[in-house]
């Protein structure tokens, strides 16, 4: 992108760092503008599914938030760091995915419309700074 001319960056969220609550860039419902100061709504808090005639929701668990003592390390970097201790593909792609759809779990809830739905998961624009 940089080569494009873009000179910003693609926002993304380490999950793996203790958490106290979604990204605030995915949070609020809307945000203030810094050039014009208005109050605009957040292309990053829910998106249309047009050929549902829905919106994205979620239904973010208490299990996001997570601040392990000095030294420790959150229970998804654990499972990241297990998927990276496997020694074949296999072993290593299945823990993975349950650390990564952990996530899923943890921003969608029981949420219909949300990341925790395979047909949704994608319309969440959270979705794009988790992958």
């Amino acid at each position: 992108l940089k080569s494009r001319g873009l000179e910003i960056g693609i926002p993304y969220w380490d999950w793996t760092r203790p958490n106290t609550q979604i990204p605030a860039l995915a949070a609020d419902e809307t945000y203030v503008d810094p050039i014009s100061g208005n109050t605009r709504p957040n292309p990053f808090y829910k998106a249309q599914i047009a050929f549902a005639e829905l919106e994205t929701a979620r239904d973010v668990q208490a299990g996001i938030t997570e601040t392990p003592t000095f030294g420790d390390h959150t229970s998804l970097f654990d499972g990241i760091l297990l998927a990276l201790e496997q020694e074949d593909f296999c072993d290593f792609e299945v823990q993975f995915e349950v650390t990564h759809n952990m996530i899923h779990y943890l921003v969608g809830g029981n949420s219909q419309v949300s990341m925790a739905t395979l047909e949704y998961s994608a319309f969440d624009p959270i979705f794009y700074l988790h992958h």
